[in-house]
């Protein structure tokens, strides 16, 4: 994740089980405080057109703390690759 400056503010790594919960909010961790990143559409998306990979820009749009009439826009950059089970395991 990258903040609005250009800082990088986190960078992560998951690895998502077949039999966890299928969670893909990401919050915001800029100083907006509540904002969030709902993946989920992108990896629907992924799924539904069986491709393998999926990669994309995410913006935060929480008010700003610093002015509220401002959206916070820190920058989610996201990969993902689905592995898909095949029959034999």
């Amino acid at each position: 994740m990258e903040a609005p400056s250009g800082t990088i503010l986190e960078h992560v790594q998951r690895v998502i089980d077949p039999d966890e919960p299928f969670q893909l909010d990401v919050p915001c961790p800029n100083a907006c405080g509540n904002g969030h990143f709902d993946l989920m559409e992108a990896m629907e998306n992924a799924l539904a057109s069986n491709k393998e990979t999926a990669e994309g820009l995410s913006l935060c749009e929480a008010a700003s703390y610093a002015d509220p009439r401002v959206p916070c826009g820190a920058k989610l950059f996201y990969q993902m690759t689905v592995r898909y089970k095949t029959e034999n395991g």
